[in-house]
């Protein structure tokens, strides 16, 4: 079987296509979802609507919740330990949407948190037209599904991660239209 050899660029399309999930409009304030720091550069390639997590084989269903996808790009060439402080929680309307589960009566969810490096998503059936070259060997993708109480049709999300390398934390932030993914 062949496989395309793409860029990082290229990659991005190709897995935004592969998930196949509905893209939304998503800034950091400068109108772009790609955010670059000292350590890395990260980008929010997707949000969407999931009411239930997926545990290999065996689902928790919720009255609702989100999905985002990250592709992050190490800057640093000489790292020896990424550090992903826990993603737990996201802003809705500028309030906790954790606060607004536990109000609706729901205990707290674990989150579930899936990343994909470059060798998984080279060997891996669902991306098997991908091939990530090695110049882009040291990319990742990381899934965060956040499960909880019933979204609001529209309003403004917040969604914010700490990652970095070796002891040191960078903070990264983007904003979302919730009328752009809830059904």
């Amino acid at each position: 079987m062949k496989r395309n050899t793409i860029g990082f660029c290229g990659l991005v399309v190709i897995l935004t296509g592969i998930i196949l999930a509905s893209c939304v409009s998503t800034s950091n304030n400068s109108g772009t979802s790609e955010l670059v720091g000292k350590m890395s550069k990260i980008e929010l390639i997707i949000v969407e609507q999931r009411n239930y997590i997926d545990y290999g084989g065996e689902r928790d269903t919720y009255p609702d919740g989100l999905v985002f996808y990250f592709l992050i790009e190490p800057l640093k060439e000489n790292w020896t330990r990424p550090i992903l402080e826990e993603l737990r929680d996201f802003q809705i309307n500028g309030r906790s949407y954790l606060e607004i589960t536990r109000e609706a009566g729901i205990e707290d969810i674990e989150p579930l948190i899936v990343i994909y490096d470059a060798n998984s998503i080279n060997n891996d059936e669902r991306f098997r037209n991908v091939r990530v070259p090695d110049e882009l060997r040291h990319i990742f993708m990381l899934k965060a599904t956040i499960c909880g109480a019933r979204l609001p049709k529209e309003g403004v999300g917040v969604v914010r991660i700490g990652f970095g390398f070796d002891d040191k934390v960078e903070y990264f932030r983007w904003q979302f239209n919730l009328s752009d993914i809830i059904n």
